[in-house]
């Protein structure tokens, strides 16, 4: 008689639970497999980005709290339609948070004032549009954490969308 190690017989087991659990099949229409209908909904109609990945904050000059900031942050804000719908900018707001949790300053723009500095903010299909932005920050909180990008985007059904980066700041 041969004594077997518990790591041994378990793993044995496993394994062959295992195997006959993969070989087992309970359906009794089993039909051949042929394609399925891709999803528009995996796929969507815009994509939005922001760069650089890891921001760097810079100091502002003269700045003194709470009057002004010490520090902003500029980056871009892409969006990429990547359907043949179009779609516009409705609205960006941006929160920091510091690397211990601290929240700074939270601000949203809304479509007419995005309209007013960019000009337009709708995609007709598929393009891409980069949008610049600076985002201060400083008073009550630490210089390093997070800025939560939020993007919300309508397309040409009225259909909101709402999409949130979270993007590092050093």
């Amino acid at each position: 008689m041969r004594i077997y190690s518990i790591p041994v017989v378990l793993v044995t087991t496993m394994i062959s639970a295992s195997l006959f659990a993969t070989g087992c099949d309970n359906e009794t229409n089993n039909t051949p497999l042929r394609p399925t209908r891709i999803s528009t909904a995996e796929f969507p109609a815009f994509v939005v980005a922001v760069r650089p990945t890891t921001l760097i904050r810079r100091s502002i000059v003269g700045a003194a709290c709470p009057s002004r900031q010490p520090f902003h942050v500029p980056f871009e804000l892409l969006v990429e339609g990547t359907s043949g719908s179009a779609v516009s900018l409705n609205r960006v707001g941006f929160e920091f948070i510091d690397s211990f949790g601290s929240t700074g300053p939270q601000s949203v723009t809304h479509q007419p004032t995005l309209i007013r500095r960019f000009g337009t903010v709708s995609l007709g299909g598929p393009g891409r549009r980069v949008f610049p932005f600076s985002v201060e920050f400083g008073c009550g909180t630490l210089p390093t954490g997070t800025i939560n990008v939020s993007a919300q985007l309508i397309d040409e059904r009225g259909a909101i969308t709402d999409r949130t980066l979270k993007v590092l700041v050093r």
